[in-house]
């Protein structure tokens, strides 16, 4: 009887988190951009209280229930998951991720240097230093760089500068 009742109360207290039963999956209705760009909501609290395949997984779910997205909003999710990823230690899961990120028709509010960004992170998580480089350069030859066009090249110049994942 005692199992019985620990299976019950297992299933009672986890269950709920696992199919989103009691609002669990509200986050699944959000906007992509509450979800993925707002500080304050979808998966980046997770992320910053350090919770990165959480989040990733999150990420993931988003994805799967959403066929509203637009390609590059698709892109930077799945950026932001294979990222995710990467911070937990998993490059295994971070790679196919990052892998499809790339957006073919980046739409004109998006950043410009967001594919060599993809590319060069990519490359640092293969360990192809020159890969991370070239993306670097890619991105610093952009003429009328917007401001977060600068922060994707600060970031990529952070990778370059270091000595990869060996």
């Amino acid at each position: 009887m005692k199992r019985h009742g620990f299976l019950v109360c297992l299933a009672v207290t986890i269950l709920p988190a696992l199919t989103g039963c009691g609002g669990q999956e509200a986050y699944l209705d959000l906007a992509w951009e509450d979800f993925d760009q707002n500080p304050a909501s979808g998966w980046r609290p997770l992320a910053e209280r350090g919770n990165y395949a959480e989040a990733a997984q999150m990420i993931e779910s988003y994805l799967d229930h959403r066929d509203d997205l637009l390609p590059a909003q698709r892109g930077y999710s799945r950026f932001h998951a294979g990222q995710l990823w990467a911070m937990s230690g998993d490059t295994g899961r971070a790679l196919p991720l990052i892998d499809r990120a790339t957006v073919a028709d980046m739409p004109p509010e998006f950043p410009r240097s967001f594919n060599a960004l993809v590319a060069g992170t990519g490359a640092f998580l293969r360990g192809n230093m020159a890969g991370v480089r070239a993306a670097r350069d890619e991105v610093a030859a952009l003429p009328d760089r917007t401001p977060r066009d600068h922060e994707f090249l600060g970031a990529l110049d952070l990778l370059a500068r270091s000595e990869g994942l060996t």
